[in-house]
C-alpha cells in the first residue's frame, strides 16, 4: 500500500514511465536536487487526472459506508453519524502501530451531508515566471455565502485528492458535520509543471508570497472568508510539507495552522534550517505545527521531523508529532487525517461560521 501510494504520487506529480522502479526515494531526492518536476504534464494527462479524481471523489461519497448507529469507538468515531464534538487529541509526540487502517471519518456514512468538487481552473503566477498552475474547490455542504468559512489549502491537491488512502473530502465533511472543524473552503492547488521543487523547496518567503499575493485572493474571490490567521490552514507532503511550513513560518499573520506529512526538513531541500531558526528566533511566532513521519520514511527523516517537534516544544509551540513503522507514501497518514484535522483546528470559533 505505501508503495502503491508514493507511485501515484510520483505519477501525478512527473509521470511514470513504464517499468517505474518500487522506490520513491531515489526519484524524490532527483526533485529535490534537480529543482523537481511537477504539475500536469499536458491538456491529456490533464483531462485524465481530472476524470480520475472526479470518480475517486464519487466512489468516496459512495462506498464503504458506516451505518450511524456505529460505535463511536475506534479511529475516527461513528463516520458523521453524531453531531457531538470530541476534544482535540493533545500537544506532543506520540508513536502509533501499525495497523494504519482507514476510521469511520474517513469512510463515511449514509447520511453523511457531501460538499461539492468545483471544475478545474487555471491561473498564471507572477511570482514564479508567469507560468501555469491548476486548482480547483471543493465547496462545503451548505455553504451559505453570508456566512463566512475558513480556508484550507492542500498542496499536491490532486495527490489529496485522488488517492484513496487520504479520502480528505469525507472527512472534511465528517468532522465539519460534527462540529469539530469549521466550515471549510478547500482549495487544492497543484505545482507549476516542472518546477514542484522550485517552488516547494527552499527555506525563503518566496512560496509564501506566491500563496498570500495569488493563492489567497483566488480562494477569497470563490467564497466568503473569514478574515484572520486562525482561520487559515495549509497542508503538504513531503517537499509540500516543508512549503506548508514555509508558508506559517513567514506569514504566521496569514497563516496560522500548518500540517505536514512526511515533510522533508532535510539538507537536499533546504529544509534543515528550521530547527535553528526556531531555537534562535524569539518571541514564538502564532503557528500550530502537525508532523507526521515513519520508520520508513526516506533518508532519515523520521529523525528530522523529531528533531523539529524537539525544537517546537523546546519555544512552547503547539505542536503534535505522530510517528510510526511507516513509510513515505499516504496509508499512515491517511489514517489520522481525521485526527489531525481535528488537533489542527483545535480551539476554533464556531461564531465563524454565523452571519455577520
Amino acid at each position: 500500500m505505501l508503495k502503491r501510494g508514493w507511485l501515484l504520487f510520483m505519477c501525478l506529480s512527473v509521470g511514470c514511465a513504464s517499468g517505474a522502479g518500487d522506490s520513491g526515494s531515489k526519484e524524490d531526492e532527483a526533485d529535490a536536487e534537480a529543482g523537481g518536476n511537477g504539475g500536469a504534464g499536458g491538456g491529456e494527462q490533464n483531462q485524465s487526472s481530472a476524470d480520475a479524481m472526479d470518480e475517486q471523489v464519487k466512489a468516496d461519497a459512495a462506498a464503504p459506508v458506516v451505518p450511524d448507529a456505529a460505535s463511536a469507538g475506534g479511529r475516527g468515531g461513528a463516520g458523521g453519524g453524531t453531531t457531538t464534538p470530541r476534544p482535540a487529541p493533545p500537544d506532543g509526540t506520540y508513536y502509533e502501530a501499525p495497523p494504519y487502517a482507514l476510521g469511520p471519518d474517513s469512510l463515511g456514512s449514509s447520511s453523511l451531508k457531501r460538499g461539492k468538487l468545483q471544475p478545474i481552473l487555471t491561473a498564471k503566477s507572477a511570482i514564479y515566471g508567469d507560468r501555469t498552475f491548476t486548482y480547483r474547490f471543493y465547496m462545503p455542504p451548505g455553504y451559505d455565502p453570508a456566512k463566512p468559512v475558513a480556508l484550507l489549502i492542500a498542496l499536491d491537491g490532486d495527490v489529496y485528492l485522488s488517492n484513496p488512502q487520504w479520502r480528505t473530502t469525507v472527512v472534511l465533511d465528517a468532522l465539519t458535520a460534527r462540529q469539530e472543524i469549521p466550515m471549510t473552503l478547500t482549495m487544492f492547488v497543484n505545482p507549476i509543471e516542472n518546477a514542484r521543487g522550485e517552488q516547494y523547496n527552499g527555506s525563503d518567503d518566496k512560496f509564501a508570497r506566491h500563496t498570500i499575493d495569488e493563492l489567497l485572493p483566488l480562494a477569497a474571490a470563490q467564497a466568503n472568508l473569514v478574515d484572520s490567521p486562525k482561520a487559515r490552514a495549509i497542508m503538504g507532503h513531503s517537499s509540500g510539507g516543508l512549503a506548508a511550513f514555509r508558508v506559517g513560518w513567514h506569514r504566521p499573520d496569514k497563516f496560522m495552522r500548518i500540517i505536514t506529512h512526511s515533510g522533508s526538513f532535510a539538507a537536499p531541500t533546504q529544509g534543515d534550517v528550521f530547527v535553528n531558526m526556531i531555537a534562535s528566533t524569539s518571541p514564538a511566532k502564532a503557528i500550530r505545527v502537525f508532523l507526521q513521519s515513519g520508520t520508513m520514511d526516506i533518508n532519515g527523516w523520521l529523525d528530522k521531523n523529531k528533531a523539529m517537534a524537539t525544537a517546537l516544544a523546546a519555544k512552547g509551540y503547539a505542536h503534535r508529532l505522530v510517528w510510526g513503522d511507516s513509510g513515505h507514501g499516504f496509508e499512515h497518514n491517511g489514517a489520522v487525517l481525521p485526527e489531525t484535522m481535528r488537533w489542527a483546528w483545535k480551539d476554533f470559533d464556531p461564531a465563524w461560521n454565523q452571519a455577520q
